[in-house]
């Protein structure tokens, strides 16, 4: 028996009533995760992504012309 995988599929929205921004990921064959992030989770998350992002750029060699 084999199981075909394909890509997560991922929600996100804004709820401006309760200022909150819930995310949903689905993964395939029956897998939900969800979360409810607030602005100050979310400014986190964005900040701690863009570190991560910067690190990775410093550890690239840059290319000699």
């Amino acid at each position: 028996m084999s199981v075909q995988a394909s890509a997560p599929t991922y929600y996100v929205r804004y709820i401006a009533a309760d200022d909150r921004l819930p995310v949903s990921i689905d993964v395939p064959p029956c897998r939900k995760f969800a979360t409810t992030l607030t602005r100050p989770l979310t400014r986190q998350l964005i900040g701690a992504l863009a570190g991560a992002r910067a690190k990775r750029h410093q550890a690239v060699p840059k290319a000699v012309h």
